[in-house]
């Protein structure tokens, strides 16, 4: 009988693994498509506060993020950009 036992406990525990596995994965994913397009949004804001459309202030504002964090993707832009020129 505990033999019986074990073996549906251990069952239950390995669908629960399964199941915190795939929705780890899945939060994953979301994070991911939301960091990108959030990239994507501010790259396209870095390249008009460059061409003097609007301020880095206006970037921020209309990206709804930080200047604090607006200035470190542009100095992450920068950072591939440059090693992209050079290649």
């Amino acid at each position: 009988m505990d033999s019986v036992l074990e073996e549906l406990l251990a069952e239950r525990d390995t669908l629960i693994r399964a199941e915190g596995k795939a929705e780890g994965k899945a939060e994953g994913r979301a994070e991911g498509k939301a960091e990108g397009r959030l990239e994507g949004t501010v790259s396209a804001f870095i390249g008009l506060v460059r061409e003097g459309i609007f301020t880095a202030a206006e970037a921020c504002r209309r990206a709804g993020i930080s200047e604090e964090k607006f200035n470190a993707f542009m100095e992450k832009y920068d950072r591939e950009h440059a090693s992209v020129q050079l290649n």
